[in-house]
């Protein structure tokens, strides 16, 4: 029997053509392995990325994946594929994107879940226009998302990544969900790392007991052991100014330069611990910039 699994808000071409209909043909077929798993992955020919502007801001049911010849066993894991593919799938194309429906074939068995989720209209790390690039995305990243997701609550992490830019929020309240995320990867850092303990609700270094590892100081860290020294003056500056007053001083213009360069920040850190390697779409540049990567 075969598995099929069901996405939706992942915007993507595809790698293969496939023929829909009699003399039409698209390229909406990518070929994954998985999980020790043979993926077949189909895009709706509604659902390319050339769609986004009419389908931002919808649940819109856009891709479905096959595996074939599967017994009773493989159906738990491959729904678990499911989820894991649509967390990494969200980060990719900077979309909420969901797993939201399951069956087998030809056997009348399945699952649908209520979900809520939408298209975003902004910037995909991935360069979403080209199959290939979708499918090294995936297959070079899933193993160490598989590894890292409840350490690092990845899931999460990528939830609060792609929310700022999927709904119409205040500027400083878009701000207040990045700061959220940074808490995130810190407070998972620390609690991974040898070199800090947790105690009465803060962090301290086990070389200084006395006093407690600042918010700044952790991340400096984080970063470092990705090979990363960002510039963390102004943005937890800001970090500060609206967690504890809830607004700042800044020009909107200022503010959506800083939630860019801390969206650039992330994509980087979250594509280093993912293994990532080749090119991916810088933020800031309105996604018409490439960045190369070498772990």
């Amino acid at each position: 029997m075969d598995f099929i699994g069901y996405l939706a808000n992942c915007l993507i071409n595809g790698q293969e053509m496939v023929e829909l209909r009699s003399n039409y043909r698209v390229r909406s077929l990518i070929r994954l392995k998985l999980a020790g798993y043979d993926l077949e992955l189909y895009q709706s020919d509604s659902a390319f990325p050339q769609h986004r502007s009419k389908v931002a801001g919808q649940l819109f049911p856009s891709t479905k994946f096959i595996v074939h010849d599967i017994s009773e066993k493989d159906i738990d894991v491959l729904k678990s594929v499911g989820y894991s593919l649509a967390n990494l799938m969200s980060f990719g194309t900077d979309s909420q994107v969901r797993f939201y429906r399951w069956k087998l074939s030809p056997v009348s068995r399945g699952e649908e879940w209520f979900t809520m989720g939408v298209v975003g209209a902004h910037r995909p790390v991935v360069n979403v226009l080209l199959g290939d690039e979708v499918k090294h995305f995936i297959e070079c990243c899933f193993p160490q998302f598989e590894k890292y997701r409840e350490e690092r609550f990845l899931p999460q992490v990528f939830e609060y990544y792609v929310l700022a830019d999927c709904v119409d929020l205040p500027m400083e309240v878009k701000l207040a969900n990045l700061f959220i995320l940074l808490e995130n990867l810190k407070h998972s850092f620390a609690s991974m790392s040898s070199n800090f303990f947790f105690k009465n609700g803060f962090f301290y270094r086990v070389t200084n007991k006395k006093n407690r590892a600042s918010f700044r100081e952790i991340l400096e860290e984080m970063f470092q052991e990705q090979g990363m020294e960002p510039d963390l003056a102004k943005i937890v500056k800001l970090r500060n100014d609206i967690i504890h007053t809830g607004l700042c001083g800044l020009e909107l213009e200022e503010m959506f330069e800083l939630y860019a360069s801390i969206k650039d920040i992330v994509a980087e850190y979250l594509l280093k611990l993912l293994g990532f390697e080749g090119q991916y779409l810088i933020y800031s540049s309105s996604g018409r910039k490439f960045q190369n990567m070498n772990c």
